[in-house]
């Protein structure tokens, strides 16, 4: 669960409610991952109909997830921008975009808009996110352990993300490069920075 999350009583519309997130620090528990759903068109759809409000904000949109998790359907805004996000951001986001999506009306079911913080630990998803990382120290997990290579005989590790080479991710780790078919990594994120919780 995200480390701070309220909901706002303001009923945005007949068929939605607004759940506002501010994941400062941690993402969220991947112990049991909401189901995604298919219609990958909705997330599209919302994600062109929105982006250029919150570039002009000084936002980036991270993701665009349409999720199921329980009864409840999630349209699950995900935002980040230097220096990170807070509640104070993700309120001003969910102002600007309510009536955005509202008009576009992209879903015909009664769900629940959930804006929230790509966090420190940043899932790796697309090409676009990768590119954003590089150089960044991250945490890659594989369907299946590898046969050879550094990460031969474990599905969980470490190492430097340094690129991207077509369908490949590069990572270095023990001072050597190495490209991983994207289709072998069951997920990608950042990793925590050192100091993170120092004061």
């Amino acid at each position: 669960m995200p480390l701070l999350q309220f909901w706002n009583d303001h009923q945005v519309s007949r068929r939605r409610r607004t759940r506002i997130t501010g994941e400062t620090i941690m993402p969220k528990n991947e112990g049991e991952a909401p189901k995604k759903l298919k219609k990958q068109s909705v997330p599209s759809r919302v994600r062109e109909a929105i982006e250029p409000t919150l570039i002009s904000l000084g936002y980036v949109l991270w993701d665009v997830e349409l999720v199921r998790e329980g009864g409840e359907l999630d349209l699950v805004v995900t935002i980040d921008k230097p220096g990170g996000v807070g509640i104070a951001d993700c309120e001003a986001v969910t102002r600007a975009i309510d009536p955005i999506i509202d008009d576009l009306d992209p879903i015909r079911d009664a769900y629940c808009l959930e804006v929230s913080s790509a966090g420190l630990e940043k899932v790796l998803r697309t090409p676009q996110q990768i590119a954003s990382c590089f150089g960044e120290k991250v945490d890659v997990r594989f369907y299946a352990a590898p046969d050879s290579g550094p990460f031969a005989g474990v599905k969980h590790s470490q190492a430097t993300l340094t690129g991207l080479d077509g369908e490949n991710v590069v990572l270095e780790k023990d001072s050597q490069s190495f490209s991983v078919p994207l289709a072998s990594v069951s997920r990608l994120s950042t990793v925590l920075p050192d100091g993170a919780f120092e004061t």
